[in-house]
């Protein structure tokens, strides 16, 4: 019998283009969708992709939606009881809103929600979100901060030679 809430091999094959062509991503998890609306997890991971591609109104709109169904849908507590899976969609949902906010150059806003949901992305406090946040909000400078990650180096102060060299190794 087929699954009616979602797919996994499928799901797994649309993952697999997001960082060399989102564009395609974005078209393969819409109909991925269309089969399976309540596939939240990959409805978290479409406000992802959307953010990447630059269509910050409509992951909004799609992760206020997400939002509003999970809370009327009688099935997001069957999923809620998978604790592997409910905690991979609210890791993808503190992702997704974060990249909106940051898009959006709320970085307050990011910076309050950073701090109240950094355990659950499983980091430390002092990485290039929480450094992000204090250097755009004026909390810290970029030269306060004696080792700089790569990351936070390319966040702070892009450069495609950094980013050629690091793409070598």
């Amino acid at each position: 019998m087929r699954n009616k809430f979602f797919n996994e091999d499928e799901f797994t094959y649309t993952l697999k283009t997001i960082e060399t062509d989102p564009y395609t991503a974005e078209e393969r998890i819409k109909r991925y969708l269309e089969k399976y609306p309540r596939d939240y997890y990959a409805r978290a991971y479409y406000v992802i992709i959307l953010t990447i591609v630059c269509k910050i109104d409509e992951a909004t709109e799609e992760y206020n939606k997400i939002i509003s169904d999970v809370t009327n849908d009688k099935f997001f507590d069957v999923v809620s009881k998978n604790y592997k899976k409910y905690k991979a969609f609210k890791f993808n949902m503190v992702i997704a809103r974060m990249k909106i906010l940051a898009a959006k150059d709320k970085y307050q806003e990011l910076y309050d929600f950073f701090l109240e949901n950094y355990a659950i992305l499983d980091i430390g406090y002092k990485n290039t979100i929480g450094y992000t946040c204090e250097i755009k909000l004026g909390m810290l400078k970029p030269s306060d901060i004696p080792s700089r990650p790569y990351r936070l180096n390319q966040t702070i102060d892009y450069s495609e030679e950094r980013f050629f060299e690091h793409i070598k190794h």
